[in-house]
């Protein structure tokens, strides 16, 4: 097994788990995305607590909704290759 195919079984096993339809899911988090990232650039005092608890789940967000990306990327590679 080479790392493609183990790429692909992660994101097999990542639509699997998901509570909806990937593409629908992608779309929910995005949006719960942005609207963090809205609060987090509101936000009138960034020297507390809360704003970095806001800038943190911004973060990871983030990352999510880029992995998710990767992943219908490596996807569409996988059926284009077949």
């Amino acid at each position: 097994m080479n790392a493609a195919d183990l790429v692909r079984e992660g994101v097999q096993r990542l639509k699997a788990a998901l509570p909806l339809d990937f593409d629908e899911f992608s779309f929910m988090h995005a949006r719960i995305q942005s609207t963090i990232a809205l609060v987090a650039a509101a936000f009138p005092d960034k020297d507390t607590a809360a704003w970095r608890n806001l800038h943190a789940a911004e973060t990871g967000f983030t990352e999510v909704l880029e992995a998710l990306e990767l992943a219908e990327q490596v996807d569409e590679g996988a059926r284009g290759d077949q």
